[in-house]
């Protein structure tokens, strides 16, 4: 069977990762909120303030968790086991009752896969932004800045 080179399924097949490449994966990655701020648009349509406060906030009670952690480990298994139940219940709070849009499967408000199943980090908005749904992406934010709080304040409750 002759294939020439400028016509070979291979040849198309590259095309097709090529832009696939282009338009998907290397799209609107960010691993941050000074990322996600950086996307064109953003600053135009979403304000990223209350988010960063949810931020600031879990990252304290991360951070008044640790003592809370190190007890844990060094005392009674029925202190290790509590603490534990607890840690289990803050992965809970970061579920959308309705999933992500397009997607409700997929229902943890931090990360979730792309359609690539490679890691995305707060998918809602995310993919909000690559579509430039910024009403969507509005929305999904206000979910996200939620379920951050909530989460802080369970991490919080455990590190009293």
């Amino acid at each position: 069977m002759f294939l020439p080179k400028h016509s070979s399924w291979l040849n198309q097949i590259e095309t097709v990762f090529g832009i696939v490449m282009r338009k998907v994966m290397r799209r609107g990655n960010f691993t941050s909120i000074a990322d996600l701020r950086a996307v064109p648009g953003v600053k135009e349509h979403l304000d990223l303030a209350p988010l960063r406060v949810a931020q600031r906030r879990w990252a304290a009670a991360a951070a008044a968790l640790e003592p809370v952690l190190t007890r844990a480990q060094s005392g009674s298994a029925a202190n290790a086991d509590r603490v534990n139940s607890a840690l289990r219940a803050i992965e809970q709070q970061w579920l959308l009752a309705d999933g992500l849009p397009g997607r409700p499967w997929f229902k943890h408000a931090l990360y979730a896969p792309k359609y690539t199943y490679a890691a995305m980090e707060f998918p809602g908005v995310r993919e909000a932004v690559d579509g430039g749904n910024w009403p969507v992406a509005q929305a999904q934010l206000k979910l996200l800045v939620e379920r951050m709080n909530a989460v802080a304040k369970a991490v919080e409750r455990i590190a009293k």
